[in-house]
């Protein structure tokens, strides 16, 4: 009766474990491009350049990617109940927006929401290793996937329309308070979910260099950040490049581009669901590695308005069905081990997070000198074919949901 009874409490917790690291997901997601749609209205309002302007959209991954490693090894020594809580916490500053709204002070409250972001995205691995069994981990990482890309789905196509009602500056405020609805909900139930690692101890640099040059560690982070350097560059120019290129009207590229998101939430949930039944973690690394490797480039080099559809839902899909996989194998080849998992998927958050601050920097300067897009979209999709590599160079085992690499 006592064990019934203790397995009910610890399914009740797990639960709220779940929920509450989703709904960090989405709080990521809701605020990570929350200045695209109005970032006109920014750039009048403040009276600043593009290029200035700019920086609101980039520097949130660059200061992701600087605390990627950094935030791991925070993760280590804080635990998981407080790292978690202050990712949180800097991620809701964004809530200020509408007090703190002179440039500076905008651009500094998305410096802490990128170093948040970072926290969150390199403590979850811990909590959920601490919480969750193998195949329950490919479900509640595809959700995480799923919650993020919704959230960028939902900011991207609403912001604009929510701006007119209530001004942008009161707009970004309120996709500020998901995160620290979040964190007051994590303190009345994080709390006792989450213990202290017992080996607190930060590693030393020489540690850390040989966890990374694991072969099967350095082949998913090269290929999750291939893959993510396309899938920005794509983003960010997408829309620019079918209006001034292929002669579309704004409204009809940029609901072009938005295929991108849409297909990355079925992409994200077949990720999640089909290997739990069918093939192994090659077979997604392998699909997902030819979708991008096919579809990125179509989607600029085509000029037929059904092709362009179909590609961009081919590499919508593919940038987002190997995710889960790939999170589920990069615990693995940590061995489970939580500070570990902490290091890596830190260190992963350094490696996709530069690449996306550069890659439509690169796409642009290239633009500069040459006046064509597509050479700098070339060379930003070479990349995407890293995840093929992953998947040839990796084998199946006999569980048909792992793999070694």
């Amino acid at each position: 009766m006592e064990t019934s009874t203790y397995e009910s409490k610890l399914s009740v917790e797990r639960i709220w474990i779940a929920i509450l690291v989703i709904l960090g997901h989405l709080g990521v997601g809701l605020n990570v491009f929350s200045v695209s749609p109005i970032l006109l209205e920014i750039i009048n309002d403040l009276d600043v350049s593009h290029g200035s302007a700019g920086l609101l959209i980039s520097l949130p991954p660059l200061a992701a990617a600087v605390f990627g490693i950094p935030g791991g090894l925070v993760a280590v020594k804080l635990g998981q109940f407080r790292a978690f809580a202050l990712g949180l916490l800097l991620m809701g500053a964004v809530s200020l927006s509408f007090i703190l709204s002179d440039f500076i002070s905008l651009l500094t409250l998305r410096l802490l929401y990128g170093v948040g972001a970072a926290l969150i995205l390199t403590v979850v691995g811990p909590i959920l290793i601490q919480w969750f069994n193998s195949k329950q981990l490919l479900i509640v990482n595809s959700l995480n996937a799923a919650m993020m890309t919704i959230g960028i789905g939902i900011s991207v196509s609403l912001g604009a329309k929510v701006s007119d009602y209530i001004g942008w500056q009161l707009s970004l405020s309120v996709l500020g308070v998901i995160p620290l609805l979040t964190l007051l909900i994590w303190i009345w139930k994080g709390n006792s979910q989450s213990s202290l690692d017992p080996d607190q101890r930060l590693p030393k640099p020489s540690e850390i260099i040989s966890l990374i040059k694991r072969k099967a560690i350095l082949l998913l982070l090269a290929a999750d950040a291939g893959v993510m350097f396309q899938y920005t560059a794509l983003s960010g120019w997408l829309p620019t490049v079918y209006t001034q290129d292929h002669g579309m009207n704004v409204q009809i590229a940029g609901l072009s581009a938005s295929f991108l998101p849409l297909a990355g939430i079925i992409g994200v949930f077949l990720g999640g669901f089909l290997p739990l039944k069918l093939g192994s973690a090659r077979t997604y690394l392998l699909i997902a590695g030819i979708l991008v490797v096919i579809g990125g480039p179509a989607t600029y080099l085509v000029e037929n308005q059904l092709l362009i559809s179909i590609s961009l839902a081919i590499v919508g899909i593919g940038s987002w069905l190997y995710l889960p996989t790939l999170l589920s194998e990069t615990m693995r080849a940590a061995l489970f081990i939580k500070k570990d998992v902490a290091i890596v998927w830190g260190v992963m958050l350094t490696f996709t997070g530069g690449g996306m601050f550069i890659s439509p920097v690169l796409v642009g300067y290239i633009h500069d000198i040459s006046g064509s897009f597509t050479t700098g979209l070339i060379m930003c999709s070479v990349p995407a074919s890293l995840l093929v590599l992953a998947g040839l160079l990796s084998s199946p085992t006999k569980n048909s949901n792992s793999t070694t690499i």
